[in-house]
């Protein structure tokens, strides 16, 4: 039911700058008092800005060092397991009340369904053939409760993707936070004023550099000395379901989008 998505994937679309800015303060002692410095003179208009040295550090290599990603993709499986089970006890009660809602207009149905007709209208299949054997008020009915059975169950999908990316999104941020100050540690001792990150597969900003800017070497040397705090896992995600009722359009929480609520009537 739910997309799998890789531990790359989603770091992709996560940005990471760390700005390693180093201030030297200077004091000038006298004898027995404290000379006062002038103010700073602000640049002047139109001044060229300090060279700043530039880095780059490979997340995906420092993730799959780490077997970061096995954690990852352990931690997404149990996710996807749980909301999996939510979901399909769900929607085993929305199946039942559809198959009771049909088997009350198919009881009017005048002539009975022969057998191919009654696979079509069970599989809700080539059910135009049905509609002269129905009012115009079973028609709305039909075409109310299908329309509403297929939005609850987008909805109810729309939910669970949502829930699993928040999930994904707020591990890998925690786990970029946890590494940041090893990364501004070996940055300022290299003397780096910017970081960039930059993805294996060259699909971020970084589309090429020298080998030289590369700082990620001197980061997993850093992380094999450091105790990096291990962010917590977030609790097993659990969904907001709606009541279930399909005389009514649905509003399904934590779904991208609300579905419409006009229903269209089987032609």
């Amino acid at each position: 039911m739910i997309q799998r998505s890789s531990f790359r994937r989603v770091i992709r679309h996560w940005s990471l700058a760390a700005a390693c800015g180093i201030t030297l303060a200077f004091a000038t002692a006298g004898c027995d008092k404290k000379t006062e410095q002038p103010p700073a003179t602000p640049p002047a208009a139109g001044a060229p800005v300090p060279a700043t040295s530039i880095g780059v550090v490979d997340i995906d290599k420092i993730v799959t060092t780490n077997n970061w990603a096995q954690e990852f993709k352990n931690d997404n499986e149990m996710a996807q397991g749980e909301l999996k089970r939510q979901a399909e006890s769900f929607v085993n009660q929305l199946n039942s009340l559809l198959t009771e809602k049909k088997n009350t207009i198919k009881a009017q149905l005048k002539p009975a369904l022969n057998a191919t007709e009654l696979e079509d209208w069970n599989a809700n299949r080539n059910l135009d053939q049905f509609k002269n054997r129905m009012s115009k008020e079973q028609l709305q009915e039909l075409g109310t409760v299908l329309y509403n059975y297929q939005q609850t169950l987008q909805g109810v999908q729309n939910q669970a993707n949502n829930l699993l990316r928040q999930r994904q999104q707020t591990i890998v941020s925690s786990w970029l936070n946890s590494i940041s100050p090893v990364i501004r540690r070996v940055a300022e001792a290299k003397k780096v004023g910017i970081v960039f990150r930059k993805i294996s597969n060259n699909q971020d900003i970084i589309v090429w550099n020298e080998p030289a800017l590369d700082i990620t070497d001197g980061v997993l040397d850093d992380l094999s000395k450091t105790t990096v705090p291990r962010p917590s896992m977030p609790p097993a995600p659990k969904m907001d379901l709606p009541t279930i009722n399909l005389s009514q359009a649905p509003t399904v929480p934590g779904s991208t989008t609300q579905p419409s609520t006009t229903a269209p009537t089987p032609r």
